[in-house]
């Protein structure tokens, strides 16, 4: 049997994150209680890098402690976002001031029923409904609002059932991520090995990193073009690829906004500090390439091609992220511009060391090439079933 009730009959507890006076930049340390802020929640599950607090700190802040299985939503700044906090993470997180977290009853729903329902088309309409757009976009009275929610569901049964074939196409989504961070970090062995382990390093020569014999910065533009294009934000990039919802743009919607076009063998970063999130596109990135265009909160590169995974590697490497955060800038907005990256410099191997470790990253890179594309058919296909299973559509 089918019902549709309100969420706050569903939920076990809810609760807002920290007003702002008692969660501040200065609370943050290295290791410690994850906390999740927006950026941790583009995939279906809590993740990505985070800030931590001390435990004294989080248990001061307990109400606003998200354990596994509790869902977390954006209420203030990019709505829309739901992840759940996976079994296999760390104890507990806690939720950031544009954050709140809800504890599903498990007798009544499926809490990653629920996290599909509430992401779906369905459940994001039912979200935006009570979305206000002037100033920062919010949920007004967020826990009123939200346990106001009307949700669609079946016996928990037929939860389960949905809930397992969305999941097998998470998993594999998932084994595909792990497989890319894995070759990722062979890549970056590989680049030690070569660049900066090899005791022959030290005799060659350096350029700055965007002499034109190595690269070209590609420089922010209007871009005209008819039709639609899909706006790729930084905040979209996660783990070398692009994720979540893209903002949908015309350039009769947003004629004076200057962004970058996306080119075969570009290499793409985000230029605030803190923000670890590059992304390579390649031939088989043709979606992007034609129908998308990049915010200027990254920068853009197009290396020579002899240069492009020791520049891809280089910019995901601890050394450059060192550079970044030693020469950027900006009183509100701290990042790295033009003029400061013009100030980091790159050593010059020989030919033959280019071209021997050019032969044993290319393969691997193109491996993640194509994981990376067969996500986004998975993402696919997992996003057009959801609303059909949950909506009865299609049957299980």
């Amino acid at each position: 049997m089918i019902q549709t009730i309100s969420l706050g009959d569903l939920i076990k507890d809810i609760a807002m994150g920290p007003f702002g006076s008692n969660l501040k930049v200065d609370n943050f340390i290295e290791s410690g209680v994850p906390v999740v802020k927006g950026g941790n929640l583009y995939s279906y599950e809590v993740g990505g890098n985070f800030s931590f607090v001390s435990e004294k700190k989080a248990q001061s802040l307990k109400r606003s402690l998200a354990y596994p299985d509790d869902i977390v939503i954006t209420h203030r700044g990019t709505l829309g976002q739901v992840s759940i906090v996976p079994r296999n993470g760390f104890p507990y997180y806690l939720a950031s001031q544009s954050q709140l977290r809800l504890t599903p009853d498990k007798t009544k729903i499926n809490p990653r029923y629920l996290l599909y329902y509430l992401r779906s088309s369905i459940g994001q309409f039912e979200l935006m409904q009570h979305a206000s757009q002037v100033g920062v976009p919010s949920i007004a009275t967020p826990t009123k609002a939200i346990k106001s929610l009307k949700i669609t569901f079946p016996e928990l049964d037929s939860q389960k059932k949905i809930v397992e074939i969305l999941s097998s196409l998470d998993e594999k989504i998932e084994l595909n991520r792990q497989m890319n961070e894995t070759l990722e970090q062979m890549g970056q062995s590989l680049f030690r090995h070569y660049f900066i382990d090899n005791p022959e390093a030290e005799r060659w020569g350096i350029l700055p990193l965007d002499n034109e014999q190595i690269l070209k910065v590609i420089k922010p533009r209007i871009n005209k073009f008819d039709g639609y294009k899909n706006y790729i934000a930084t905040a979209n990039v996660s783990n070398n690829n692009v994720v979540g919802n893209l903002e949908i743009i015309s350039s009769e919607k947003r004629p004076s906004r200057a962004n970058m076009q996306p080119v075969c063998g570009s290499i793409w970063f985000s230029k605030m500090i803190g923000e670890h999130k590059a992304i390579i596109i390649d031939e088989l990135d043709d979606e992007i390439i034609d129908d998308s265009i990049l915010s200027t909160g990254f920068m853009g590169l197009l290396p020579k091609d002899k240069y492009k995974y020791y520049i891809w590697s280089f910019i995901n490497s601890n050394i450059f992220a060192f550079e970044k955060r030693s020469l950027a800038t900006g009183a509100v907005m701290v990042a790295l511009n033009n003029g400061s990256f013009s100030k980091i410099n790159i050593k010059i191997p020989p030919e033959c060391v280019l071209v021997d470790f050019n032969i044993k990253v290319t393969d691997l890179y193109k491996l993640f090439s194509v994981n990376s594309r067969e996500t986004k058919v998975l993402t696919t296909l997992r996003d057009t079933l959801l609303p059909r299973l949950i909506s009865g559509k299609t049957k299980v």
